[in-house]
């Protein structure tokens, strides 16, 4: 069992499936958004809450979990992660009124925050000692579209078919069971030096904590985590608000809508997997998180035409390339990030402070002021159309201010192309 969890392929695919499961907690219940809103009694300010308080909390847990990780292992915050989803979604499906549902969002907040920041950490500890940090996110990137693929459209069918009350608790039985899967089959990097005796991959926690806070003080980190504030936004507008909007407007079933709205990171699967293999082994890749960002400001804008317009195949069509551009450019931001600080202890907080900023800022402000102006004006449009705006500011200008990182050696011995 030790041999095959001191594997970083092994690890990766461990991170990758407890990924999946934050997406679960995350947005698990969105594709019966109405049917909560309506059983609940929600204005739609207070559907957007449900939302919003869950990427607070979890922007919370992933800067905590930044730190947590660095000190008492990686592995550890993947597990607390799953049994908070396990309670946040049961807490959820029993909720009787608007407190007790947002009580349960908080906790799935929990699971959500440890759970990104912890499985990203985890592969990015695997991977960082042979350069390949950019294959590791890419790779855990293309998680978000298996997860939100898994949660807005293949779960729809659970919760039409049992009610979304037993749909959401079924969702944490599925957290449940990777439990022990992660328990059985991960391990800290820490662990591959005492199967393999080798020291350079000491234990992280060993560091000066004072040498990792200093190496987060970087340009590249705080413009990553600035880019990421805008794709973590967009993220969180899309799979919360989308399936909806199409079962309403176009009168779509909730599995359909779910479906539609799931393609914003699915197809935003191939662009991760791109960044992860095909942009070479540079380090420097500020001009293609440009283009990213543009690509997500165009699609966007075109999405807000056909929303105005009342051409919802245009929406649905229109949210996939948003997805491009995000997927695209966010793993390029992260490993740029990384890469840009020299001390291996610091993977943790970057990891923390690039992830966990946008979800505490964007993850909440965007769901919820979209239901906001709402609300306020009777439309979606005047919230896409403000999003615009916001997104050209945060994913397109400061990237002009990214700085090249200077390149490492590498092992003599290592092979220029390591095949997978």
């Amino acid at each position: 069992m030790l041999k095959y969890a001191t594997n970083k392929w092994t690890n990766l695919a461990v991170a990758y499936l407890a990924l999946v499961g934050g997406f679960i907690a995350y947005n698990g219940w969105a594709p019966s958004l109405n049917d909560i809103k309506d059983d609940l009694a929600l204005s739609f300010s207070q559907a957007g809450s449900l939302s919003a308080v869950t990427g607070f909390s979890a922007g919370i847990m992933i800067m905590v979990g930044g730190l947590a990780a660095s000190r008492w292992g990686t592995k550890n915050v993947v597990l607390l992660g799953l049994l908070c989803g396990v309670v946040g979604l049961f807490i959820f499906s029993f909720a009787g009124g608007y407190a007790l549902a947002i009580t349960g969002r908080v906790i799935s907040g929990f699971s959500v925050g440890l759970l990104f920041v912890g499985t990203y950490t985890l592969a990015a500890e695997w991977f960082q000692s042979d350069r390949q940090t950019k294959r590791a996110t890419g790779i855990m990137m293309s998680g978000d579209g298996v997860g939100v693929l898994l949660s807005i459209f293949g779960l729809a069918f659970v919760l039409t078919a049992f009610g979304w009350r037993n749909g959401i608790a079924i969702q944490a039985v599925i957290l449940l069971a990777m439990i022990p899967i992660v328990f059985l089959f991960s391990r800290n990097v820490s662990s591959r030096v005492a199967a393999t005796g080798t020291q350079e991959n000491a234990d992280l926690s060993e560091r000066p904590s004072r040498s990792a806070w200093s190496a987060v003080k970087n340009r590249n980190v705080l413009l990553a985590t600035i880019f990421w504030c805008g794709g973590v936004g967009l993220l969180t507008l899309i799979t919360v608000w989308l399936p909806g909007i199409l079962v309403d407007g176009a009168g779509w079933s909730e599995s359909t809508a779910g479906f539609f709205s799931s393609m914003f990171s699915v197809i935003g699967m191939a662009a991760a997997f791109s960044a992860a293999f095909l942009t070479g082994r540079s380090m420097n890749h500020k001009r293609l998180i440009l283009w990213a960002g543009l690509v997500m400001v165009c699609a966007l804008t075109i999405l807000t035409i056909g929303l105005a317009a009342g051409n919802y195949a245009v929406v649905a069509l229109a949210a996939p390339v948003i997805g491009l551009g995000v997927y695209f450019g966010e793993p390029l931001a992260l490993s740029m990030a990384i890469d840009s600080v020299d001390d291996e202890s610091a993977i943790g907080l970057v990891n923390g402070l690039v992830i966990g900023v946008p979800w505490i800022t964007a993850g909440t402000l965007f769901p919820y002021a979209l239901g906001w102006l709402r609300d306020l004006t009777g439309s979606y449009t005047l919230g896409f159309g403000v999003a615009i705006v916001v997104i050209f500011a945060l994913c397109v200008v400061p990237v002009f201010f990214l700085k090249p990182v200077a390149g490492r050696p590498v092992e003599a011995a290592a092979s220029l192309q390591e095949s997978i």
